[in-house]
């Protein structure tokens, strides 16, 4: 696990929570010493990410002893097994990475870029193409071996440093463009994102286009992993879809009663983020948004003055 903030308290926590599964699994802790440190600092976009998501792009240095890795974010549950996606994946074909693509790329370039999709109109259509057809950042397999031949971390690391300012979605947009067209599309249940179902438990309607009904359907009956994409994870806000499975997971490890004890801080520091006071003061602090009528559009229906 690369971080650069366990406490060592937690990082004996979690050795415990392994504990059962230590005849074949074993945990270690790369300190990364806060080499993204300053690249975080020029990137614009940061949402709901930490600085962590960077180290993807530095895979086979930080474990030369293998070929191929499995990585995977933070904020999810895994439901089944990965064994069989990465056994078949073979690292003498020329994919670099291995991950879920979209199932409809082409939607990328239907309409005009909106919402937090409008910097992707800075890339350039060579690109764009990559994005469209790029992968998803929440679970790959990375091919090593034809990362050192063809020096893949040297390029995603330069590309990322020449354009860490554009960048909307980090690492994802870098693996992206610096992988593409040698992806290669894995079953599309090793990432579900978590509001394909609703707070009701139903599963959205997907219409087939590169996965068929019955790898969507696979999606829905036999997700490997769920992610709990968005700035609402089940720890912040407990109402989200799927959160009962985090919590099922959190409750078999020695971090419950952390979570118990820091819940009513986590509960009022939600609702103070959702006030009109925080959504001012922000607006307030930042020129450009200063400016912006549209945030003021926003704090207006917030405080129910326009509709």
């Amino acid at each position: 696990m690369i971080h650069n903030d366990i406490s060592q308290q937690n990082q004996i926590k979690l050795q415990d929570t392994i504990s059962p599964f230590s005849h074949f699994a074993t945990l270690e802790f790369i300190d990364g010493n806060g080499v993204f440190e300053e690249i975080w600092k020029q990137m614009k976009n940061h949402y709901h990410f930490a600085p962590e998501v960077l180290y993807k792009l530095m895979v086979p240095s930080l474990f030369p002893q293998y070929d191929k890795m499995i990585i995977s974010d933070v904020d999810v549950v895994f439901k089944g097994s990965v064994i069989d996606e990465f056994e078949c994946f073979d690292t003498e074909e020329e994919f670099l990475i291995g991950g879920v693509v979209s199932n409809d790329p082409e939607a990328f370039f239907l309409t005009p870029f909106t919402g937090y999709r409008k910097g992707y109109a800075k890339f350039t259509p060579e690109e764009q193409k990559a994005l469209a057809y790029g992968v998803a950042g929440g679970y790959l397999i990375v091919n090593s071996s034809k990362w050192r031949i063809y020096n893949i971390e040297e390029k995603a690391m330069s590309y990322l440093r020449n354009n860490a300012t554009k960048l909307i979605l980090a690492e994802q947009d870098v693996l992206s463009i610096v992988c593409y067209p040698y992806i290669k599309p894995i079953e599309p249940n090793h990432i579900v994102c978590h509001n394909c179902w609703n707070t009701h438990g139903e599963f959205q309607t997907f219409k087939p286009n590169l996965y068929t009904q019955l790898q969507i359907q696979n999606m829905q009956s036999h997700p490997i992993q769920i992610h709990y994409v968005g700035a609402s994870k089940p720890w912040n806000t407990p109402s989200v879809p799927k959160s009962e499975l985090w919590f099922a997971y959190l409750c078999k490890t020695a971090f419950i009663r952390d979570y118990l004890e820091n819940l009513e801080n986590t509960i009022l520091q939600k609702h103070y983020k959702n006030s009109w006071k925080y959504k001012l003061i922000k607006i307030l602090k930042n020129p450009k948004k200063l400016f912006s009528p549209s945030n003021y559009l926003k704090l207006f229906e917030k405080l129910g003055i326009c509709h």
